[in-house]
């Protein structure tokens, strides 16, 4: 048989906050805080975030989805370009020499204020740097880097161009089907629309009323 609370006694608490639990209330980065980005892949973009001229071409496009993956297909050669281009000058650099890879500060309250928009009211502790690491890599490790990103970007490249051509084929074939459509329409109402200058039959597609007949 199973435990019998008495009546009265209150059921057991689980793990966690409880309901009406407040205690973490205001607690947490503020909104758009980026204090902990590092190389800022996963972080959340905006419209505000990105330049006017961006923003401009981002509202000005259209529903044209060659033309989008055009767009996708030339930044991606970009980007293909430039990390050649990186993998070019560390090849060119030797062996023996070391790039930065990365910074850490380590920052303390140096004492005074500071404004700070992250913080309520603006205001903050001034930090003084008291102890900075710098991280050096050999040309080899970041070639290796470089070069699983290419592959990467390679890859998308591929995977646009399929896309690309399975959307004219798409179309080819659907204009077809339009001029299978328009040439058995011709042949049942008896009437053929012929080119004159050519003398061939003109199956372009072309919607008419005819088209859009209903039951009613």
């Amino acid at each position: 048989m199973g435990k019998q609370r008495r009546s009265g006694q209150n059921p057991p608490r689980k793990r966690g906050g409880q309901p009406g639990n407040s205690n973490a209330a205001g607690h947490g980065a503020p909104f758009k805080n980026k204090n902990a980005e590092t190389h800022g892949a996963y972080s959340t973009v905006n419209m505000g975030d990105i330049s006017p001229a961006e923003r401009k071409r981002i509202l000005g496009m259209g529903a044209d989805v060659r033309a989008h993956l055009l767009d996708v297909l030339r930044r991606l050669w970009a980007k293909e370009a430039g990390l050649h281009a990186r993998i070019a000058r560390l090849e060119a650099g030797g062996a023996s020499a070391l790039y930065t890879e990365r910074e850490i500060e380590m920052l303390v309250p140096s004492g005074g204020s500071g404004a700070d928009s992250d913080m309520p009211g603006g205001k903050a502790e001034s930090m003084t740097t008291a102890m900075k690491t710098i991280i050096r890599a050999a040309p080899f490790d970041m070639i290796i880097k470089l070069s699983a990103e290419l592959d990467k970007t390679q890859g998308r490249i591929v995977k646009t161009l399929d896309t690309l051509r399975a959307f004219e084929n798409d179309n080819k074939r659907l204009d077809l089907d339009r001029r299978k459509y328009t040439l058995a329409k011709q042949k049942a109402f008896g009437e053929y629309n012929v080119n004159l200058e050519t003398n061939e039959l003109n199956d372009d597609y072309e919607t008419d009323e005819n088209d859009n007949l209903s039951d009613d």
